[in-house]
């Protein structure tokens, strides 16, 4: 009994695509005569097919076209890889700059907090140095008021002193 092989198992073999066998088979379809078989829809080639269609094809045309298509299958995959390592560098990237900005932002909000605390203590300096300001004047105008108290007092006391010092009769006359 002969061996059968379907043409999709036939065209894995030599590397080619099943539709480049049929284009095979149509061309040869004379010399295949009796020698494709077929079973529920299937085509199936039987050892004198096979012997035929390596023959026929020489295994050249068809190859080097699914051997392109292998090859750009194979660059477009290198490529993909290499777009898919690109792209997980670039997300490591992004989640290495989202961090520093997180950081960054965090900073911010830290010197904004420590400005807002500087306006206020430069605030209360403001409010302190016009306070001792004005108890420096307030103080200023107290030794001034004193010190006229004071002189006021010397003089009193001068007088009184002059008063004790007069005689009897110059004090009760208040010469």
């Amino acid at each position: 009994m002969e061996q059968l092989i379907s043409v999709k198992d036939y065209a894995e073999q030599k590397g080619v695509s099943f539709q480049s066998v049929y284009a095979h088979i149509k061309r040869h379809k004379r010399e295949l005569e009796g020698h494709i078989p077929k079973e529920n829809g299937k085509i199936w080639l039987d050892e004198e097919a096979v012997r035929i269609l390596n023959a026929a094809s020489g295994n050249s045309a068809p190859v080097i076209v699914q051997d392109a298509k292998v090859k750009e299958v194979e660059e477009l995959k290198a490529e993909n890889q290499s777009l898919r390592d690109e792209l997980d560098g670039d997300r490591v990237a992004l989640r290495s700059m989202t961090d520093t900005v997180n950081k960054l932002l965090g900073k911010i909000e830290e010197n904004e907090k420590l400005v807002s605390e500087s306006k206020l203590y430069l605030m209360q300096k403001e409010e302190i140095k016009k306070s001792n300001e004005q108890l420096r004047h307030d103080l200023e105008q107290e030794q001034s008021s004193r010190k006229s108290e004071q002189e006021e007092l010397e003089k009193l006391k001068k007088e009184l002193e002059e008063l004790k010092n007069r005689g009897f009769f110059a004090r009760l006359f208040n010469k």
